[in-house]
């Protein structure tokens, strides 16, 4: 995991030179004091999202725990005894668990704002299509309902798919539903103009 970490935030997995600058003791003390923290987080926070200010949020967190975590990391490298490096490695286990969460997090949120970002733009080229067709702009407009179908179609099975993941998709279902509805008002419309 700790590779991993250093992996993912693109820290480097150089080792650092030994000294004796800090003390065990010290360094566990940081250990307990790092795990404290983590205890007290507000996990509710720690939760997909579309929101901007929600996702920089997490963003800066997760670059808080990096940081902490790569700190820590480094002091402990510089220990001479393998086991206490382990030992002490070992007990930061719950802040490599946090890091991992924020990063799960965030990936599940790019998932969420992809398609978040193809309903928003279904969504303008229906309201684009309904003004054309009150505007008695001439087209094809069947074929476009009918191309929409297959879209709201095509993203509620999107949405299925990141449900089964655990991905909470309630954040995207009021988009979701301005969509349908715009698509059913085109339907009424177009079936008005057919009549």
């Amino acid at each position: 995991v700790h590779a991993l970490i250093k992996t993912i935030s693109g820290h480097s997995t150089q080792p650092v030179a030994p000294s004796n600058s800090v003390s065990v003791s010290t360094l566990q003390q940081a250990v307990l004091r790092i795990q404290q923290q983590v205890s007290e987080e507000n996990t509710r926070l720690i939760r997909p999202s579309i929101n901007p200010h929600e996702i920089e949020f997490l963003q800066d967190q997760l670059g808080q725990w990096e940081q902490i975590y790569h700190d820590i990391l480094d002091e402990i490298d510089t220990l001479e005894t393998f086991h206490l490096r382990v030992m002490l490695t070992c007990d930061l286990s719950v802040l490599q668990d946090r890091i991992l969460d924020y990063h799960s997090v965030l990936q599940c949120s790019e998932a969420l704002i992809s398609l978040d970002d193809k309903i928003q733009e279904a969504s303008h080229a229906v309201k684009q299509t309904h003004e054309d067709l009150t505007g008695g702009k001439p087209g094809m407009y069947d074929a476009l309902l009918e191309s929409y179908y297959e879209t709201c179609d095509d993203l509620a099975d999107a949405l299925d798919a990141l449900e089964n993941k655990n991905i909470p998709v309630r954040v995207l279902d009021s988009h979701y539903q301005q969509l349908v509805d715009r698509v059913e008002s085109l339907a009424l419309d177009q079936g008005e103009d057919d009549a």
